[in-house]
């Protein structure tokens, strides 16, 4: 496995290898230009349900048979909207429009490598949910109750946090 040390150890412009360790953002010894390391931007989304809020089961890793929010990263060129709609498709076979999304916050990841921009979609009624397909990515969706959240293997601390402050909201 590549880690930051190895997998971006030398200049994208010229090749120059940088020194071990040496802090970011980079300045080439060879070229002078500078190289950034920075987070990568992920959409995840909070979908009310009837009472409760839609959840996935990872069916990859990080955080395997764990249950989190629908999201993903957020490709380039696209609006965190439009990224955390398509994720909610993509994962959940669920259609959102993107304008239906509101702007809960933008945290940073606790590892420091992601930055995670969470909207709330317009309620849906359970039974307008289409039928679900498993997918290499997850292998399950539920609707989580707030009752049920404590309990929950829940994947991320913030999918957590989120879904708590929509109970707390609804209280």
């Amino acid at each position: 496995m590549l880690t930051n040390r190895t997998q971006h150890a030398y200049c994208s412009y010229c090749g120059a290898p940088f020194a071990p360790n040496q802090p970011w953002p980079r300045t080439c010894p060879n070229c002078q230009n500078a190289s950034f390391l920075n987070p990568l931007p992920v959409a995840v989304v909070v979908q009310p349900v009837d009472e409760g809020v839609l959840f996935i089961q990872r069916a990859i890793e990080p955080q395997f048979g764990k249950w989190a929010l629908p999201g993903g990263y957020i490709d380039m060129g696209e609006s965190w909207q439009i990224a955390a709609a398509r994720e909610m498709w993509e994962e959940t076979g669920v259609r959102i429009a993107p304008s239906s999304l509101e702007l809960l916050g933008v945290h940073s990841g606790n590892d420091g490598r992601t930055l995670i921009v969470v909207g709330r979609s317009m309620p849906l009624a359970n039974t307008d949910l289409p039928p679900f397909k498993m997918l290499p990515e997850v292998s399950q969706r539920r609707i989580v109750h707030a009752h049920e959240l404590a309990a929950a293997d829940i994947a991320f601390p913030l999918h957590r946090q989120m879904a708590q402050a929509h109970f707390a909201a609804l209280a």
